[in-house]
């Protein structure tokens, strides 16, 4: 199997993934952490951008010599996978995006989710009085289907997302990965990301398939995401 680098969600960390990545086999799986999130919540947010999560996972290529990779982005991490794989198109043969928003040439996260986010981020952060960092803006049940046993879990270690990566326009031209789109089809009620989904379902150049489970798919259905990633890790 070929080498799988996993990029979480926003809010997230490499720990969303702990239940998928023993699923995965024999494969090399790097799953990093983002700037300002996670254990590295504690660094400064001032200065995070777009580029900087971008960097995050540029770095993790170039500094294992990473070759044909299947590189996965959970939600969020749709944009900043997109990014990498334009600085570094011979070293990803794969794109996948699960259940993740899928940006254009110079379009910014802010842009990619629209004003209704962005207003309820501005919103949230009023509120708690952190102008460089968006409080979580979801209910785990959003996320995990109602009555899931990782609602606390998932709750308690969200970390607020530094504001920054908002605005931060990403560069996606020269892209020569093949793309793919698991879309979880419990996922419809948040409303983030059935277009996306749509477009992939209807164009050629994409490769489509659906896991039957909510939008954290990683928490409440990881076997499904493991054997998804599997599949596409052995074409």
């Amino acid at each position: 199997m070929r080498p799988i680098v996993l990029v979480h969600g926003g809010w997230g960390g490499a720990w969303c993934w702990q239940a998928v990545i023993p699923l995965l086999g024999t494969a090399r799986v790097f799953a990093p952490t983002l700037a300002g999130l996670g254990e590295r919540a504690h660094e400064p947010p001032a200065g995070i951008t777009m580029r900087t999560h971008v960097e995050d996972v540029v770095h993790v290529l170039d500094h294992h010599d990473l070759h044909d990779v299947v590189l996965v982005g959970h939600s969020y991490g749709g944009i900043p996978i997109t990014g990498a794989a334009h600085h570094r198109p011979g070293r990803v043969s794969d794109l996948v995006y699960l259940d993740a928003l899928v940006p254009h040439d110079g379009q910014s996260c802010a842009d990619v989710l629209g004003q209704g986010f962005v207003q309820a981020a501005e919103a949230a952060m009023a509120e708690a009085g952190t102008p460089d960092r968006i409080p979580w803006l979801f209910a785990p049940e959003d996320l995990l289907g109602p009555d899931s046993p990782h609602a606390d879990e998932v709750a308690a270690r969200m970390t607020p997302h530094p504001t920054g990566t908002l605005f931060d326009p990403v560069a996606t031209a020269g892209v020569t990965a093949r793309r793919h789109y698991v879309f979880c089809t419990g996922s419809t009620g948040l409303g983030l990301t059935e277009g996306f989904a749509a477009n992939a379902r209807k164009r050629a150049e994409w490769r489509y398939s659906e896991i039957d489970g909510p939008h954290d798919a990683p928490h409440a259905c990881p076997g499904a995401v493991a054997a998804a990633l599997v599949a596409i890790s052995s074409l």
